[in-house]
């Protein structure tokens, strides 16, 4: 073990094994909020950290800055595919773990931005609680007025449950009514964990979730209960092109995750629970595939009904 200094701070040294962490961003014509993300990840005052960022084949201006930035600070590496092609982003994030040398990765989507004690708060967790290995936060949501309260209102269960956490845990049965983090850049996870899943969603745009739904079946999970991510809700955020999808999102995943591998854990959540869907601050029950109604008709389904408060949603240190 080593130790490095936080910035500003001569008294303050945390240990933690040699490696960076490795923070990954993935570009795709965010020209308007790419210097944004980049200056607030170089002002983080923990030191040991890399920047890995791959454009996806913008045709704005993204690509052009973060070359840019990447002349000037050692600690941004810039990719981009072969002939400055769009892939999307699982060939994107699979390309930057590629060069990624850290041992645990971190994301931060780059229309979003860090606190600047962002990776300070996740490796003091580390260096706590070195068996947990996925480390999420709460975000500051921001932007579109539309559709943050229904996002804050919307994760409260989640977040809930975070927040009661003492020591890292298994949350796979606790989050049996939640499909996902909030985003990526909330996330920090052990990339031997995050290599050993499979980076093969059945939905198009909904990677995260299809991440977290293997993660959280065999990994601990520990919450640092602050506000280091600014995550930016927009009418062209990737999520809106799956809205329509968000009802099977859940069922559909849950399946394929049955099919690939025997989760013991998984077949005990399928006798003992019917899943649910958040639509208008109700989770409902919505089954549309034919494997999951021949299970349900087998179970005792209790119809109930969850009301969600938005009282203490966020804690705010700062």
């Amino acid at each position: 073990m080593i130790k490095h200094k936080i910035a500003g701070n001569t008294d303050t040294e945390l240990k933690i094994a040699p490696s960076p962490i490795s923070v990954i961003v993935a570009s795709f014509n965010y020209e308007k909020y790419i210097k944004r993300n980049l200056d607030s990840l170089l002002s983080q005052t923990y030191d040991n950290y890399e920047i890995i960022v791959v454009d996806d084949g913008s045709t704005d201006g993204s690509a052009q800055i973060i070359k840019e930035y990447a002349s000037k600070y050692d600690k941004i590496k810039y990719y981009e595919h072969e002939n400055h092609a769009n892939k999307g982003l699982t060939a994107t994030i699979l390309l930057a773990l590629k060069y990624a040398r850290g041992k645990y990765i971190a994301f931060c989507e780059s229309d979003d931005y860090w606190h600047p004690n962002h990776l300070e708060e996740k490796v003091k967790c580390i260096c706590k609680f070195p068996d947990a290995d996925i480390i999420v936060n709460p975000p500051h949501i921001f932007g579109d007025k539309s559709t943050v309260e229904d996002y804050k209102l919307g994760f409260y269960t989640l977040f809930y449950k975070l927040r009661r956490l003492k020591k890292p845990e298994n949350m796979f049965i606790k989050m049996h009514n939640t499909y996902t983090f909030p985003t990526f850049s909330c996330v920090m996870v052990k990339k031997d964990k995050l290599e050993a899943a499979k980076f093969n969603p059945p939905i198009k745009n909904g990677l995260d979730v299809w991440l977290w739904f293997q993660l959280i079946v065999n990994c601990k999970v520990m919450y640092v209960n602050k506000e280091l991510t600014y995550w930016y809700r927009h009418e062209s955020n990737a999520t809106k092109a799956i809205k329509e999808e968000e009802k099977t999102i859940k069922v559909n995943y849950l399946y394929e995750l049955e099919k690939v591998r025997n989760y013991s854990k998984f077949q005990k959540i399928l006798k003992k629970y019917i899943f649910k869907y958040f639509d208008k601050y109700i989770w409902r029950i919505e089954v549309q595939d034919s494997y999951f109604i021949k299970q349900l008709l087998n179970m005792k389904i209790e119809k109930r009904k969850i009301y969600l408060s938005q009282e203490d949603f966020f804690v705010n240190d700062y």
